[in-house]
């Protein structure tokens, strides 16, 4: 925890409190990066029962199943956060308004989510959600860039629409697909690693927004000669530089940067996700030849259910059950057809 903590202080305060070159900015940076990496050899080589399991980030499936959870934490609370700030800085909403605004989002992903989940569970499939729902989601927030102060109002409900039920079927899609790559007694794990991750782009998300928008606004700001004027000070000032056409401009132009960091993040992480291979939800009748590893490939085939061979000796009838673990348990049939000991002719 300390780790990441530090790990966020630079993104959080530099800019504001001091500046990316200070020692302030580099050197909680550097010891969250060494605590972290700490963490990762004591969990790889000294712990006896690691919270990380090694085993979780042998499948690359697996792996770019977490790096998606990370990247929809970041881009989820990126665009509400900032979102926000456009509904009510450059369309000049209220607070009522800008809440009845994001609704396209709010309601688009949770039916999303439950849309794929029963479209997954009827076709025991998982790579048409990634197929379907990291293009549309990239292309959504790539859309997000033409918002500005004459935008359409069906238009904005259209795009904004779109960007949630992309989020909504990747968020479902990631869920199943980490439990589909993953051993059996690794699933509990795994669910937690994926919130661990999930969370963790959250917090990213929020600190890279804001170090983002505070340089961009410092930027802008020195280009309309208000160089005097912080980003903070801009923000607490929001109420009246909404009436100002130039104002609504610098916010417009400095939102489009972070649309593109959102998109150009999904973009990548779905072309990962997008490549790999995924096993069926439900198939107990084949070995499926995916990218599970040896250990999971025994645990589907050990699912195929007993292959049962019948011998008919001269004198004695013998049911031969023989599991694919190897195990053989003999019982006995006699001529009577019913279980018990054997009678010889």
């Amino acid at each position: 925890m300390p780790s990441a903590v530090a790990l966020l202080v630079p993104f959080t305060m530099s800019g504001i409190f001091f500046s990316w070159h200070s020692w302030q900015a580099i050197m909680p940076l550097l010891l969250g990066i060494a605590g972290l990496t700490t963490l990762a050899l004591h969990q790889r080589y000294l712990a006896r029962n690691p919270m990380f399991r090694a085993s979780l980030f042998s499948n690359r499936a697996t792996v770019f199943g977490f790096m998606g959870q990370a990247v929809f934490g970041i881009c989820v609370n990126m665009i509400f956060y900032y979102l926000v700030i456009y509904w009510s800085g450059v369309r000049a909403f209220s607070e009522i308004l800008t809440g009845v605004a994001l609704l396209p989002e709010t309601f688009a992903i949770p039916i999303a989510a439950i849309v794929c989940g029963l479209v997954m569970r009827h076709t025991n499939r998982i790579r048409w959600a990634m197929w379907v729902g990291w293009p549309l989601t990239s292309l959504s927030i790539g859309l997000l860039w033409f918002l500005d102060t004459k935008t359409p109002l069906p238009v904005l409900i259209i795009i904004n629409a779109g960007v949630g039920f992309g989020a909504g079927t990747i968020a479902s899609a990631l869920n199943v697909a980490i439990l589909a790559t993953t051993k059996r007694e690794d699933n509990g794990h795994a669910m937690a690693m994926g919130w661990l991750f999930k969370s963790a782009g959250m917090c990213m998300g929020i600190a890279i927004g804001t170090a983002v928008f505070t340089v961009q606004m410092e930027k802008e700001l020195e280009k309309i000669g208000g160089a005097d004027m912080t980003a903070q000070s801009f923000l607490r000032v929001l109420n009246e530089v909404k009436d100002d056409p130039t104002g609504r401009e610098v916010i417009v132009n400095i939102l489009r940067i972070l649309w593109l960091i959102c998109c150009v993040l999904s973009g990548l992480v779905g072309l990962l996700c997008c490549s790999c291979k995924y096993p069926p939800l439900y198939n107990p009748g084949s070995v499926v030849d995916v990218e599970v590893g040896d250990s999971a490939k025994q645990r589907v085939a050990s699912e195929k259910g007993s292959s049962h061979h019948l011998s008919v000796g001269s004198t004695t009838s013998t049911l031969s059950v023989v599991t694919s673990k190897g195990a053989s348990n003999r019982p006995k049939l006699g001529r009577s057809g019913r279980f018990g000991r054997s009678h010889r002719a």
